[in-house]
């Protein structure tokens, strides 16, 4: 268990944070069932110098072959390593390398318990790029979530049933969550294939994130970056990178800023009664 003066986690030390917290990675239960997801599309520490190259048909099918493909997942800026999301053989979240996977995703990167008891003004910050399909954008799902542990970290289970009708099975007591992606459809053909943080047909860069957490002052609670597909269809992207990221008690209030707020909402339409939704906005 740590306070939140400063927790860093800039994946230098692959997933050890600047305290010497070791955060885990974990598959996330899909409707009850853990085993469905893939085991090799998970989160990873990359590094720089080893990229993943992205497989021949997601050149062609989503750049139609054309040059201007990329031959990798992006570069960090930020030092040489960083957290991502896909199948280190494939350079995206499909394990099979084509549109549809063999598996569903369903990981998460999660922080120790983090004590926020004495602080009110804390705050969370990272870099952050995603990509993922534009006319699925609704079933494949970046998110961030706050899990809440009482006073002997326990957790019970409850579940979230999320805008386009998957419930996800979480073992919490409260979970607030930060949803990234969209939460509907963002085109409804397949003519336009990609979606990025920096919007449709866009490549991904690069951006700064960040979420007030004054609403966890008081509690204690894990950080979750969870991701994770409805189905194993139009899996073929890149999925979604973390870099730097920074728990920390803020001096002045925080408001949340989502990359893409124009085209969020809530992202969560309907949870148990004991969760609590922080919208994006």
């Amino acid at each position: 268990e740590i306070n939140v003066t400063n927790i860093t986690l800039n994946f230098e030390n692959n997933l050890t944070d600047n305290l010497g917290n070791t955060w885990e990675i974990k598959q996330l239960e899909v409707d009850g069932q853990v085993g469905e997801a893939s085991n090799s599309v998970k989160w990873h520490v990359v590094d720089n110098n080893n990229l993943p190259q992205v497989n021949e048909t997601y050149k062609q099918d989503v750049f139609d072959g054309s040059s201007d493909a990329p031959d990798t997942i992006l570069k960090t800026n930020f030092g040489s390593k960083y957290g991502w999301v896909g199948d280190l053989t494939t350079g995206t979240y499909s394990d099979s390398g084509e549109d549809t996977s063999n598996n569903p995703v369903a990981t998460a990167l999660v922080s120790p318990v983090i004590d926020f008891s004495n602080y009110s003004l804390a705050v969370l910050k990272l870099k952050t790029w995603f990509e993922v399909s534009a006319i699925d954008s609704a079933c494949d799902t970046a998110f961030i979530g706050f899990e809440i542990v009482d006073e002997n970290n326990t957790t019970t289970e409850i579940p979230l049933t999320f805008y386009n009708g998957l419930t996800t099975y979480v073992k919490v007591n409260q979970v607030y969550i930060h949803r990234l992606t969209p939460s509907s459809p963002v085109v409804t053909t397949y003519n336009t294939k990609l979606y990025s943080n920096m919007g449709l047909n866009a490549l991904p860069k690069w951006m700064d994130y960040q979420i007030s957490l004054d609403f966890l002052a008081g509690k204690k609670a894990k950080v979750i970056f969870g991701f994770f597909t409805q189905d194993n269809l139009y899996n073929n992207f890149r999925g979604w990178g973390v870099d730097n990221i920074v728990l920390e008690n803020s001096v002045n209030d925080v408001i949340s800023t989502p990359p893409m707020p124009e085209l969020f909402s809530e992202g969560v339409t309907s949870v148990d009664g004991n969760t609590t939704i922080v919208p994006n906005n």
